[in-house]
């Protein structure tokens, strides 16, 4: 992990000013008047938090203006309510915004002045209602006392989650960096995820509803037989908008299980995908990841999804709902008699051998189509007489459930990524299948009761089964790298042929030829490299995505390698070198690893060198304008034996160029 955020770090903690000054204008943003709507705050001031929680910031200076950013922020909103009170609405870009401002003086007219304290912490409202004070004539002193103690507040729940993360991530930081990065995605994952649908509550829903009643308004006196029903469903006559929901979701969801089982059938390049990000994910992994991913798998195991379905089903009877009762048992039913079938039939390999008769095959993934079924039937009744905005959290909940059940399985190396994606659009157009069944009808079931009911028996079957089979499964799912030992002469004489010739990118593409294959220990292989020229390009990750994503007018030596990964995997070894002194283009040299090893040819050494596959290509400047220019990867104008051609000679490494020009380097003693 360090090799990720240590640039970012040493730069906040060289420059704690730019910091100071971060927060305080994001804070500030982030309670103007409207504008606040659109800003990133929790995402920014959970990240300062966690350079808090790692020594790197002090946190007095980031929570004072932190804070003082709120205030201000805040005093400007209530200055503009204050100043243009009710003509708010007719200047732009407020008037854009005249809902919010209406639910703003709603909220305001209701809770009084407490609203400041309260719309602090509701994202919907908290730039809105400081300029509804305003508007409304809000005393300055009552608002300022109630600004400032709701800003410290404020500022305390916002920073102290990402100062416990930080402090933990920093303890975790030498002793185990996989497990740190994979936290650190899983949070940013989430953010993001928390960002983008605040996005769509606030903004993007009241405005299809706007536009919604806008067409609704101008159509409404027409007699034209199209216009007429597209009026229905705007006014969603009959519950007509939900029937055409659920049935396109049905369609989409069933056709992007075919599209995928097509590919799976057909398409060697998915294949390849699979394999690039599931070696990604399993680089990923280390012993409390583990421990967690066999948990979250393990709510998807057979035992607890059928003590919870039985639970539903009992409870839907008690309540006479039978039709309703009978068909979520067909849809259970029906996924589960549909997923050993099609296992059968597609007779795909697992990433690793776990089960026996048809589950030991991989497509779809059971856990991730029952899950999806049962959870997503689950969230159906729930939110059927809900609200839209509390409807949306269920259905969210469910999804955030049923992906990380999902995603736990590709963690665990039971399936390939395409297994489970499949089995979650087959599992939830089963239930999409079931809402549009329940569209029209009212159901009785007692909701909060039903919740209730529901989680006290899914936790207790989760505990019983990881009781009994936690010590079982983490076993089978342990991780298992594969090492493939391959002796010198057989890989010299023909099982080269056996290693890739191209490298695989994320999307199953190929990419560049592989011309290089070397079993010399690697420290050996830069000290030969250096001394002809070479240098490695010791860029960190994150500073290889900013240098490269960001245009720059930096000279090409000073800038990072394009990233380039194999199979899902970064490079072990990059190193440059320039044709030419003031060349505007630079040679790359890219090695990756192998699951091959070259095995000793002692009987009592067991040591192995791993067989490296690389490649090298040139990249140059596109120059875009200012002096600005991105960094542009061309072909090689020669062969790369001509590259090399100074490597081997008169030292202990030996080269040996392949008919279909690929290039094997290795050390003179393996050819004695």
């Amino acid at each position: 992990m360090t090799s990720y955020l240590a640039p970012l770090v040493d730069f906040l903690g060289t420059h704690p000013g730019l910091a100071i000054g971060v927060v305080f204008l994001i804070s500030l943003l982030e309670a103007l008047f409207v504008v606040g709507l659109f800003m990133p705050s929790t995402v920014v001031l959970v990240g300062a938090g966690a350079l808090i929680g790692s020594g790197t910031l002090s946190f007095w200076p980031i929570f004072l203006f932190t804070t003082l950013g709120a205030v201000v922020g805040d005093f400007m909103s209530y200055w503009i309510g204050h100043t243009y009170r009710e003509r708010l609405k007719s200047i732009w870009p407020f008037s854009r915004y005249t809902f919010l401002i209406d639910s703003g003086q709603a909220f305001f007219a209701r809770h009084g002045a407490k609203s400041i304290f309260i719309a602090r912490f509701l994202p919907a409202i908290k730039s809105i209602v400081p300029g509804i004070a305003g508007m409304m004539g809000m005393n300055v002193k009552t608002f300022s006392i109630i600004n400032t103690v709701s800003a410290f507040a404020w500022a305390i729940v916002h920073l102290a989650p990402g100062i416990i993360a930080g402090r933990g991530l920093s303890r975790y930081w030498q002793a185990n960096p996989r497990l740190v990065m994979l936290m650190a995605l899983v949070l940013v994952g989430l953010l993001a995820f928390w960002y983008l649908t605040k996005l769509v509550l606030i903004l993007l829903l009241p405005r299809l509803n706007r536009l919604r009643e806008h067409l609704i308004s101008r159509a409404d006196q027409s007699q034209n037989r199209a216009v007429k029903f597209g009026i229905s469903i705007l006014k969603n006559e009959t519950g007509l908008v939900a029937s055409m929901t659920w049935s396109i979701a049905i369609v989409g969801l069933f056709v992007g299980f075919v599209a995928i089982l097509l590919n799976v059938l057909f398409d060697p390049q998915l294949s390849a995908a699979d394999s690039a990000i599931s070696r990604f994910v399993q680089s990923l992994r280390n012993t409390t990841a583990d421990e967690v991913m066999v948990f979250v798998t393990m709510m998807g195991d057979s035992r607890v999804l059928t003590v919870l379905s039985l639970a539903l089903i009992v409870w839907i009877l008690f309540h006479r709902h039978w039709k309703i009762a009978a068909s979520v048992t067909l849809a259970i039913a029906s996924s589960t008699v549909f997923v050993p079938l099609m296992k059968t039939l597609v007779h795909r390999a697992r990433p690793t051998a776990l089960y026996t008769g048809a589950e030991s095959f991989s497509f779809p993934s059971g856990h991730a189509t029952h899950s999806a079924v049962i959870f997503g039937i689950i969230a159906v009744l729930l939110a059927h007489n809900l609200r839209i905005r509390a409807r949306l959290s269920v259905y969210f909940a469910a999804l955030a459930l049923i992906g990380s059940i999902a995603l736990s399985r590709v963690y665990v190396g039971a399936h390939w990524p395409s297994d489970v994606l499949a089995g979650v659009l087959f599992g939830l157009s089963i239930v999409a299948a079931l809402a549009y069944f329940l569209r029209n009808r009212t159901l009785h079931l007692q909701g909060p009761l039903l919740s209730a009911m529901l989680i006290f028996v899914f936790l207790a079957a989760l505990a019983v089964n990881y009781d009994q089979n936690a010590l079982k499964w983490t076993k089978a799912y342990a991780y298992r790298p594969i090492a493939l030992s391959v002796p010198f002469e057989e890989w010299i004489n023909g099982g080269w042929q056996a290693l890739p010739d191209r490298r695989v990118t994320f999307e199953g593409d190929a990419g560049e030829k592989l011309d290089i294959q070397t079993a010399v220990p690697i420290a050996d292989l830069k000290t030969r490299l250096s001394q002809l020229g070479w240098n490695e390009d010791t860029y960190s990750a994150f500073s290889r995505f900013l240098e490269t994503t960001l245009p720059s007018n930096q000279p090409l030596s000073d800038r990072a390698t394009l990233a380039r990964y194999n199979e899902g995997q970064a490079p072990i070894v990059v190193m440059t070198r320039a044709p030419a002194e003031d060349s505007p283009k630079r040679l790359v040299l890219r090695l990756w690893s192998t699951i091959n090893q070259i095995g000793s040819q002692i009987a009592r050494d067991t040591s192995t060198t791993p067989i490296l596959v690389g490649s090298i290509s040139t990249e140059t400047l596109e120059p875009l304008a200012l002096g600005f220019a991105d960094i542009e990867s061309i072909p090689l104008s020669e062969p790369v034996s001509a590259v090399l051609q100074p490597l081997g000679g008169g030292t202990e490494l030996t080269k040996k160029i392949m008919p279909t020009g690929t290039i094997l380097i290795y050390q003179r003693k393996h050819s004695q």
